[in-house]
C-alpha cells in the first residue's frame, strides 16, 4: 500500500468496487502502470465470509471476469440463475404484468450467476496486490485537475500524481 507523497503512472482508478478492481486486474496483467484509490480495502480473501449481498452478472460480465482469470472462482462461488421473472407495474391503471421464463427456453444453460459481492471483491483485491505495476492508495481522492496532457490528482493523504 502506498505511503508515497508523489506518484506517476499510466492510469488512476478511483474506487475498489468490483468494476474498478476488475479493470485494474485486467489492465495490470497487461503491464499498464496503475494507481488505484480505495479507502476501505477488503479483508484478505481467506478471512472474508460471504455476505447476503450478491452481484447478479449476465454472461457478458462473466466473460470479463473470466478474462481476468477468475474462471475457477466463478465456478466455485457462483450460483446459476435459470429462471427469470419480469414484473411490470409501471402503468397504475392496468393490472401488473408478470412473465416468467426458463433459460432453456432460449437455448441458454443459465441467464446469469449470483456471486457473493464480498468474496468477489476480496479475491480481486488480493489478486491485484500481487501485480508489481499496481499501487494501492488506501485513501480518498481529494481533488483533480484535467489538462490536454493528462490529469493531476491530489489524494486525501497529501499524495499528488501526474497521469
Amino acid at each position: 500500500m502506498s505511503k508515497e507523497k508523489n506518484y506517476s503512472g499510466d492510469l488512476l482508478i478511483i474506487g475498489g468496487g468490483v468494476a474498478g478492481l476488475t479493470l485494474t486486474k485486467i489492465l495490470g496483467q497487461e503491464g499498464i502502470e496503475i494507481h488505484i484509490v480505495e479507502p476501505y480495502p477488503p479483508k484478505n480473501f481467506d478471512k472474508t465470509e460471504a455476505s447476503s449481498r450478491t452481484v447478479a452478472l449476465m454472461q457478458s460480465s462473466l466473460n470479463v471476469l473470466r478474462a481476468a482469470g477468475l474462471d475457477q472462482f466463478i465456478d466455485e462461488y457462483g450460483t446459476k440463475m435459470n429462471m427469470m421473472r419480469i414484473i411490470d407495474d409501471s402503468i397504475p391503471a392496468q393490472d401488473t404484468l408478470e412473465c416468467e421464463f426458463d433459460s432453456f427456453d432460449l437455448g441458454l444453460e443459465y441467464f446469469s450467476m449470483n456471486i457473493p459481492n464480498s468474496l468477489l471483491r476480496a479475491r480481486l483485491f488480493e489478486d491485484i496486490t500481487k501485480l508489481k505495476n499496481v499501487t494501492i492508495h488506501e485513501t480518498s481522492l481529494h481533488d483533480y485537475t484535467q489538462s490536454n496532457f493528462g490529469v493531476e490528482a491530489q489524494l486525501e493523504n497529501g499524495a499528488k500524481g501526474d497521469l
